[in-house]
C-alpha cells in the first residue's frame, strides 16, 4: 500500500485512452453542470429582470450550506473514531470480537439509508429513554449517519493502521514508551493521511444523503440536499439548480483536499 504506483507506457494507445477520459468526464460531470447551470442561470437572470423572484434567499443558501458542511464534518470525524478501536482490534491484535464488529460494521452498508432511518425513528420513539435524550436531537442524526457510513471509514482506517510498521512498534517499546505515549508519537502520525481520506469520504456521502436527513433531522434543519428535494418537489428547478450547483462544488473541492490529495497514503 505505500509503494510507489506502476507506470505503463501507453503509446500509439495515449490519444484513444485521453480521449475515453475526458468523454467519461464530460457524460457524468459536464452535462448534468450544464443543466444545473441553466436552470440556476435562468432563475437568477429572471430575477434581475424583474421577473418573478425566487424562493430562496441568500441566509437560506449560506444557512443550508453551513448545515450540510457542519453535520457532515462533525459525521465523518467521529465516524473515524468510532471505527478506529474496531481497526485496531482487527489488524493488531487479531481480537474474535473485533472481527465480528468489523463484520457487522461492513454489514450496515448494504441497508438502504430510508430503512436505517425508519429503524432509528422507530427505536426513539418506542424506547423512553432514547426519546428523552435523542428526538428531535442532531445527536440522532450524526448516529444514523455514522450506521450508513461507517463501513466507508472502516476499509481505509483498517489500511491506515495496517500500515503502521510493527517494528517501529516494538524500537519503542525497547526504549521504554508506554502504550499511550507510542500511540500519538508513532501510529497517529503515520495513521493521519488514511484517517483524513475516511473522513473525507464519509463527509461526501453524508452531504448528499436524502433520507435519512429527511426524516431523522431535527425540525428547521435544512441541508442541500433536502432543499434540492423541496425545490423540485414544488416545481422550483431555479432554486434546486442552484442549490445542486453549490452542492456540486463543494463535493468537488472536498473530493480534491481530503480524498484525492491523500490517495497516495493509502
Amino acid at each position: 500500500f505505500t509503494g510507489d504506483p506502476v507506470i505503463y507506457p501507453l503509446g500509439k494507445w495515449r490519444i484513444p485512452a485521453l480521449t475515453m477520459v475526458v468523454i467519461t468526464l464530460l457524460l457524468s460531470i459536464g452535462a448534468p453542470m450544464l443543466a444545473l447551470g441553466d436552470w440556476a442561470a435562468d432563475g437568477i437572470s429572471r430575477t434581475t429582470r424583474g421577473g418573478s423572484p425566487l424562493t430562496i434567499d441568500r441566509g437560506q443558501v449560506l444557512e443550508s450550506t453551513w448545515n450540510t458542511l457542519s453535520i457532515s464534518v462533525v459525521a465523518g470525524i467521529v465516524a473515524v473514531l468510532a471505527v478506529l478501536p474496531i481497526a485496531f482490534l482487527v489488524s493488531r491484535y487479531r481480537s474474535r470480537s473485533g472481527t465480528f464488529a468489523h463484520a457487522v460494521v461492513i454489514a450496515t452498508f448494504a441497508v438502504p439509508g430510508l430503512l436505517i432511518a425508519l429503524a432509528m425513528r422507530f427505536w426513539v420513539l418506542r424506547t423512553d429513554w432514547a426519546f428523552d435524550l435523542l428526538d428531535n436531537t442532531k445527536a440522532l442524526l450524526v448516529f444514523s449517519y455514522i450506521v450508513r457510513f461507517g463501513s466507508l471509514a472502516m476499509g481505509i482506517v483498517l489500511v491506515a493502521v495496517a500500515a503502521v510498521p510493527k517494528k517501529l512498534h516494538d524500537v519503542g517499546q525497547t526504549l521504554g514508551t508506554k502504550r499511550t505515549p507510542r500511540f500519538f508519537r508513532i501510529d497517529l502520525p503515520l495513521m493521519a493521511p488514511g484517517m483524513g481520506a475516511a473522513a473525507g469520504l464519509v463527509i461526501l456521502s453524508t452531504m448528499k444523503e436524502l433520507p435519512i436527513t429527511l426524516l431523522i433531522s431535527p425540525l428547521g434543519f435544512s441541508t442541500l440536499a433536502t432543499r434540492i428535494f423541496s425545490s423540485f418537489e414544488d416545481a422550483f428547478v431555479a432554486e434546486a439548480g442552484i442549490m445542486a450547483v453549490i452542492l456540486v462544488l463543494l463535493s468537488f473541492v472536498l473530493t480534491w483536499f481530503l480524498v484525492i490529495r491523500k490517495a497516495d497514503h493509502l
